[in-house]
């Protein structure tokens, strides 16, 4: 008998990247804010979407989530990411 996980990997129905995984709620507990805000953010696009299964539920990276964090390595990677040295100023 096949489960919903092999089921899964015959339809290339996994993520495409790297990196953990996490549910809205884990989101709202790291963040320190409402499932709703979250959910909230994950419409207007300020957190992406990382893997959207058929039934609705969504996943998002850990490491997008923590950039939203101020003085997480995550963000200041991103802040490094979004304005390199030697730019245009």
């Amino acid at each position: 008998m096949t489960n919903f996980c092999d089921l899964c990997m015959m339809h290339d129905m996994q993520p495409e990247h790297s990196g953990e995984l996490i549910s809205p709620t884990a989101a709202a507990r790291l963040l320190g804010k409402s499932h709703t805000t979250v959910l909230r953010w994950i419409e207007s696009g300020v957190i992406e979407v990382a893997h959207r299964w058929p039934s609705g539920k969504v996943e998002l990276r850990r490491s997008d989530v923590l950039a939203l964090v101020p003085g997480s390595p995550e963000a200041q990677a991103q802040a490094v990411a979004a304005h390199p040295a030697g730019g245009d100023a």
